[in-house]
């Protein structure tokens, strides 16, 4: 079976960046099962009314993790992950982590032919997706692709039965993994597809070291800790998504997860979860404006941070919410599937910087503007 190749990084380039203390040997599962180990009732997610604590969670995610294993799913395989920000999403994605398996994240809206070629240039192994989306199957898709595409031979379902497939909520029943292969800060991860704006979708392997060390530094920035709940708007598939998941492990704080949006669904969310935290797009935060949700301040209590990223942020429209937030402040976020959150504001910029830029690069990054002459 064809693992995911990487391309090399100069030796000066890893002595560099390790020496520097930007990048270390963490991977995720680490940061979950030392979260679960300190403080294991503390909540990890919300969902719907009900909560999940850091110690469910590990044990849900080594124990799919050994049913994944007994599928055949090992080291260096990728794995299609085309969930909505669900708890299936967020134990699939560490219970890969865990085998030293790598997530490929697929957008939900992809059927057919943007699903055979996703799955195809990836070379994937598995693909965990619904039973029913709307009104098509996923996996039911997928499972019709598995002729062609030689290296995909098992099909994982989320929600009702599906002949031919195997169902999550029965591999999570498995005796808990208690090891997994020995991992380190170069190995990959992540594999995103960029959207293919103007061709078809180019892959992104990452490694550990190259996005852990980016989320443990903008945690610092953005005061990020383990009393506060995080809220992505914006889906896991997505890089800005993923990202919010990674900080969420980092600070070993609770996610309250909003699997579809809707402006009646994030407001409930946020008042439901006592969200501190939430990460969404500005079309999100225009379309609660213009819905009439955001009038109603206690609507809004419990924020501390609100970020936009995802596409150009009209500065009247952050400027319009932060002067509605009594305890929080809103920020901006440039990110790009290489390297995470490239750029963004801190929340003590003087807020005609937090309006109207998205900020300062990252710690460790380096960012360069050329002009249209070049």
């Amino acid at each position: 079976m064809a693992k995911i190749q990487l391309l090399p990084i100069p030796e000066a380039t890893v002595r560099h960046y390790f020496d520097a203390g930007h990048w270390t040997h963490d991977t995720l599962c680490d940061w979950l099962f030392t979260r679960a180990d300190h403080a294991p009732e503390t909540p990890a997610i919300y969902h719907a009314g009900t909560r999940i604590s850091y110690r469910e969670l590990s044990d849900r995610v080594r124990s799919l993790a050994s049913g994944l294993q007994a599928l055949g799913i090992s080291q260096g395989d990728v794995v299609a992950l085309q969930l909505p920000n669900l708890p299936e999403f967020v134990i699939s994605h560490l219970a890969l982590c865990l085998l030293g398996a790598v997530t490929q994240t697929v957008h939900m809206p992809y059927q057919g032919a943007e699903l055979r070629f996703l799955l195809q240039h990836s070379q994937a192994t598995a693909f965990i997706g619904l039973s029913a989306f709307k009104d098509v199957s996923p996996v039911t898709t997928v499972l019709g692709l598995t002729a062609e595409i030689e290296s995909l031979n098992q099909v994982i379902s989320v929600g009702s039965e599906v002949a031919g497939t195997h169902a999550l909520a029965e591999l999570q029943t498995h005796a808990p993994l208690t090891t997994g292969p020995t991992l380190n800060g170069l190995d990959p991860f992540v594999l995103l597809y960029a959207s293919g704006t103007t061709a078809n979708p180019k892959g992104v392997p990452v490694r550990y070291c190259q996005f852990l060390s980016n989320t443990r530094a903008s945690a610092t920035d953005l005061g990020v800790n383990a009393s506060d709940v995080i809220l992505s708007v914006a889906p896991f598939t997505h890089l800005y998504g993923l990202y919010t998941l990674h900080l969420a492990l980092c600070s070993g704080t609770a996610m309250s997860l909003l699997p579809l949006f809707s402006p009646p669904e994030l407001i409930a969310a946020i008042t439901r979860d006592r969200a501190s935290c939430v990460f969404a797009a500005p079309a999100h935060l225009a379309a609660c404006r213009d819905a009439g949700l955001l009038d109603e301040r206690d609507n809004l209590s419990s924020l501390r941070l609100v970020c936009l990223a995802g596409s150009a942020v009209p500065p009247a429209l952050a400027r319009w919410v932060d002067e509605r937030l009594d305890h929080g402040v809103v920020i901006q976020l440039w990110g790009m599937s290489e390297i995470q959150a490239g750029a963004y504001t801190r929340p003590d910029d003087p807020p005609e910087v937090r309006h109207a830029s998205a900020g300062r690069p990252s710690p460790g990054t380096h960012l360069r503007i050329v002009l249209d002459d070049g």
